[in-house]
């Protein structure tokens, strides 16, 4: 019975001998300014025409945009389609159980 204990004890500390050995890893840098306004804009319009087609932003507001320095109106105008409001949530009206027969989408 000890010697179960023992083995289950050394599996259940085993994870913490892969972050022991962990060496001095060199992570690239990117060139990101999250309080680059346009840009995200511009990031924000492109998502909405090109990913929003397959990829919904369920938990997003269009009217959340205006964090992004965007009037009203400009949201009406560039990223609401016909037929939804400012206080809509960024829905797509593509089911779930379609999604897994779009390997194309983001593999370019």
């Amino acid at each position: 019975m000890k010697q179960v204990k023992y083995f289950l004890l050394s599996l259940i500390l085993m994870p913490l001998l892969a972050f022991a050995s962990g060496a001095n890893v060199q992570l690239d840098t990117a060139p990101i300014k999250p309080n680059d306004r346009i840009s995200l804009q511009r990031g924000a319009h492109a998502f909405v025409n090109y990913c929003m087609g397959c990829h919904s932003a369920a938990y997003m507001r269009y009217s959340r945009l205006t964090d992004l320095g965007l009037t009203e109106q400009q949201i009406k105008d560039y990223f609401v389609p016909a037929g939804k409001k400012v206080g809509d949530v960024m829905t797509i009206s593509m089911q779930k159980a379609d999604a897994p027969n779009l390997v194309w989408c983001c593999s370019t």
